[in-house]
């Protein structure tokens, strides 16, 4: 389709995925990936979206993570430019910090594959058409979005572990964050994921009790996840590729 996303990372360890990677190079789409700890974010002007990926850091740690000072600027800029967005965990909690949204600890951690049901609204968005629900969700996390929430925000899917799994905007549906890893759920991914955990500062909230447990249940679900993943993520770009990125489901 040749578009071109730029993708933040946020941690060495955690990057676009196996699966993100796949379906781009599936669609023709070409991701200029940024190392945010070590490069500065680039001018937006040449890309037709945007992709926030997830990391060990919270919002609020700036001292341990210096970048996201400039990142949440970027963020800012990015929505005054009302171009096409998705953030998976800590990106998806960036963009609702831009927007004014609580983040915080959830009433426990998240951390494995569950079940995803879309709301009424997540039926109706465009990122989700011909997802059949119960969605698979890999979820690695600690903080979520706090209630109550901006009036901005329309929440698309929600689970048993995070009210707001998936959230968009009123007449911005182009605007999305996911608070699960989808793009990252290969068993690969989550071997790698393990190592770099361990040696970040304040990771702990990350640390699944039992990793091969973990990599078995990946192994399982690759299946089902790949598939969706790759439905959302061409959903994704046919948005931006429209030409209308407010385009809805008819």
């Amino acid at each position: 389709m040749g578009l071109h996303i730029l993708v933040l990372q946020q941690t060495n360890g955690e990057g676009p995925g196996r699966l993100l990677l796949s379906a781009a190079e599936q669609l023709s789409i070409d991701l200029h990936i940024v190392h945010c700890w070590q490069t500065a974010i680039p001018d937006p002007n040449p890309f037709d979206g945007l992709i926030i990926l997830g990391g060990s850091p919270n919002i609020e740690e700036e001292s341990d993570y210096p970048f996201l000072r400039e990142e949440k600027s970027f963020i800012k800029a990015w929505l005054s430019l009302n171009r096409p967005c998705l953030g998976f965990r800590l990106g998806h909690q960036l963009l609702a910090h831009s927007l004014n949204a609580r983040i915080g600890p959830n009433f426990q951690p998240s951390y494995g594959f569950i079940e995803g049901h879309l709301t009424s609204e997540g039926k109706q968005h465009p990122l989700f058409r011909d997802l059949k629900g119960p969605l698979t969700l890999f979820k690695s996390h600690g903080h979520v979005i706090i209630p109550p929430l901006p009036r901005q925000i329309t929440v698309l899917a929600t689970s048993r572990d995070s009210l707001v799994e998936a959230f968009s905007l009123k007449n911005r549906p182009h605007i999305i964050g996911v608070q699960f890893d989808n793009h990252a759920a290969h068993p690969d991914d989550l071997k790698n994921w393990t190592y770099h955990d361990n040696h970040l500062p304040n990771s702990s909230h990350l640390k699944s009790p039992d990793n091969d447990y973990l990599v078995n249940q990946a192994t399982l679900f690759l299946h089902t996840v790949q598939k969706e993943f790759l439905l959302l993520f061409y959903n994704f770009i046919k948005m931006i590729h429209s030409g209308d990125p407010t385009v809805t489901k008819t």
